[in-house]
């Protein structure tokens, strides 16, 4: 028989939350690709390939950012919770069956601090539901929470804006003109508060990859799962524009408009028109400790 202590039992509601907090990450497309997975003291992340969308991410880039967004919810309600919180990630290509990404805390008896888990629980309610500007009047609050994060984010000029315009309207061309993207695009929805063509008085930034391993997408998801939660609590709002980066022709043009070599993840439009965006439940967690394995299926 198994006995579970006090700080067994705490560190298993504990991962329970964060698990379920984590399923309402923003993710590229909506795809939500990832599964938790839990221990007597870790919780662990795992792609969920069978949500990956391979024509338009056969290197699985954007799932494994998206897998980073749902990895910083987590690790944020786990501190809020009170626990000291380590990450490991995986450098290169993980091995299969392999987490990309794995949580620790501290074996100590924490007590629960509720209020601040549902603080943060409102935060990413009002991340959700999106912000009341249309325009940040200073881009470099949300640039800040990017680099805080870890991450990189390259906010763009007017003119780079005008460019931007060009290169996103050709990437939706290109998936108008291959039928295997439009099946596969058929009935998911577009990126939240994302208008149809880019606004050229709108403000745009580029969040940036330091290569293309599993750790560096990872950090990208994770930066910019901190820039919507600070678009959040300025009572800003921020949209996704992917198609320009799932597609080698206009991502190669968006490392041309960079000119410095950057690796391009995702295009954000800062203080887009707040939108609802669509409800999905967060994925069902289930835990078991001492020896045993919880699952997110």
């Amino acid at each position: 028989m198994t006995f579970l202590t006090p700080s067994d039992e705490g560190r298993s509601r504990a991962f329970r939350a964060a698990a379920s907090l984590a399923g309402l990450a923003v993710s590229v497309r909506d795809t939500r690709p990832w599964r938790w997975v839990s221990g007597a003291r870790s919780l662990d992340l795992y792609t969920d390939e069978g949500r990956r969308l391979p024509v338009a991410d056969p290197a699985g880039h954007l799932m494994t950012l998206s897998c980073g967004s749902g990895l910083h919810l987590a690790r944020t309600a786990l501190r809020a919770q009170g626990y000291d919180v380590w990450v490991e990630r995986a450098g290169g290509e993980p091995a299969p069956d392999s987490p990309v990404a794995r949580l620790l805390v501290a074996d100590a008896d924490v007590k629960p601090n509720i209020m601040a888990l549902n603080r943060l629980r409102d935060r990413v309610d009002r991340m959700r539901r999106g912000g009341l500007a249309r325009q940040p009047a200073d881009p470099g609050l949300l640039s800040g929470a990017c680099e805080t994060a870890g991450g990189r984010m390259r906010v763009l000029h007017c003119d780079e804006v005008m460019r931007l315009a060009s290169i996103d309207a050709m990437a939706h061309a290109i998936v108008d003109l291959d039928e295997r993207r439009r099946r596969e695009l058929a009935g998911r929805p577009r990126p939240r508060a994302h208008a149809d063509v880019v606004d050229p008085h709108g403000q745009y930034a580029v969040l940036l990859a330091a290569d293309d391993s599993t750790e560096s997408w990872l950090r990208v998801g994770e930066a910019m799962a901190a820039v919507y939660l600070a678009a959040a609590d300025a009572k800003l709002s921020v949209g996704m524009l992917s198609a320009p980066t799932e597609n080698p022709v206009t991502r190669a043009q968006l490392v041309r408009l960079l000119g410095d070599g950057s690796i391009p993840a995702l295009v954000l439009h800062l203080g887009s028109a707040a939108g609802q965006p669509p409800e999905a439940a967060a994925r069902l967690f289930t835990s078991a400790l001492a020896g045993a394995a919880g699952a997110v299926a």
